[in-house]
């Protein structure tokens, strides 16, 4: 909501750091799994570049994806201006609707109230 405390610098950790070794990292989006006929291992994934990457198992992490306006774009500067527009956006509100008072919604409010005190009022 702010950005007090850079959540950009210090909860964006680079790729590079995840693994240690020879191991690869490959970040890219899968559009198909092929298996050969009358087999229940092994295969080759399709990346979006079309590089095939052959694997003894596949362990299928499908991510999460969010409706506009929620889906934080993919690369480091895209997160930067996406952050910095949200922002602005906040800053700039005459006013703002949180619907739920869940632990995000409690968060949210708080943060407003602590930030902003004098340009937004709960009821």
């Amino acid at each position: 909501m702010t950005d007090h405390g850079k959540f950009e610098d210090t909860a964006l950790v680079p790729f590079d750091r995840v693994l240690v070794g020879d191991d690869a990292l490959i970040v890219s989006t899968a559009t198909s799994i092929q298996r050969p006929a009358g087999s229940t291992r092994g295969g080759t994934v399709t990346l979006a570049d079309g590089a095939l990457l052959p694997f003894a198992f596949l362990i299928l992490g499908t991510g999460s994806t969010w409706p506009e306006g929620l889906n934080w774009p993919n690369t480091k500067a895209e997160v930067r201006t996406w952050l910095e527009d949200h922002r602005r956006g906040v800053k700039e509100a005459k006013s703002i609707v949180i619907a739920g008072a869940g632990a995000v919604g409690i968060e949210i409010s708080g943060e407003l109230r602590h930030f902003y005190p004098v340009r937004f009022s709960f009821q």
